[in-house]
């Protein structure tokens, strides 16, 4: 982690002059080569509120306009920063996918497999949010309220950002050489967890949405019988 640190923190460096790095970690970090850098937060919420609770930690921790995620495994995506800022302009959120496709079958088939089950649960088409880099508007975010306990969290933040009215992109990025990619193509997996959850979310979410449809058509059938009177 502490390796990670010092070669990302220069990078953010050069895109952005203000600028503050939240780490959400789930150990103690003691490095003292980490001491220079002033913007540099650690956060150590309670692992088992599951991924949903703890992402939104880092949101509500945010002090900054715009706040950018980088999955476990993508670190060297923070090179795409560049090309993802001026989008944010446009959109709420900006989420960039590799279009390398050097990444191994066992990790490749799952995602594919996933995307396909989302597009038809949620209608939602969007490439691989698990292990990509990921840029929202901070106040798009704070307030929403995140349940999933797997990855499926990143999922399930579109699907409310989407039905907020909010508008994302996506981009494609050239996977970067370095020694992040070496170390990412060798040892990336995917949580096979997220396609339980989808099914168990999905379901829920709808029931919300048809409440709140339901919801409003009785205050509006409410506020038409006033008006008659």
């Amino acid at each position: 982690m502490a390796a990670t640190l010092q070669e990302v923190l220069p990078v953010v460096a050069q895109s952005v002059q203000d600028f503050e790095m939240i780490v959400i970690c789930d150990r103690p970090m003691t490095d003292g080569a980490l001491a220079g850098y002033p913007n540099l937060h650690m956060l150590h919420p309670n692992i088992s509120l599951g991924y949903g609770p703890i992402l939104m930690s880092g949101f509500q921790a945010a002090q900054k306009e715009y706040s950018f995620i980088l999955p476990e495994n993508c670190h060297s995506a923070v090179y795409a920063l560049d090309q993802m800022l001026p989008l944010i302009v446009t959109y709420d959120a900006v989420f960039g996918y590799a279009v390398d496709q050097s990444y191994p079958w066992h990790y490749r088939l799952p995602i594919w497999m996933f995307n396909r089950l989302q597009e038809f649960s949620v209608q939602m088409h969007v490439h691989n949010l698990n292990c990509a880099p990921q840029l929202y508007r901070t106040a798009s975010v704070k307030t929403l309220s995140l349940e999933a306990h797997s990855s499926l969290a990143y999922t399930e933040l579109l699907y409310k950002l989407i039905r907020q009215g909010c508008l994302y992109t996506e981009i494609a990025l050239p996977t970067p050489t370095g020694t992040f990619t070496k170390h990412t193509a060798t040892n990336i997996s995917f949580d096979w967890s997220v396609f339980f959850e989808l099914l168990l979310y999905t379901q829920k979410w709808h029931d919300k949405d048809f409440y709140k449809q339901q919801r409003n058509l009785f205050d509006l059938a409410s506020e038409q019988g006033k008006h008659k009177r």
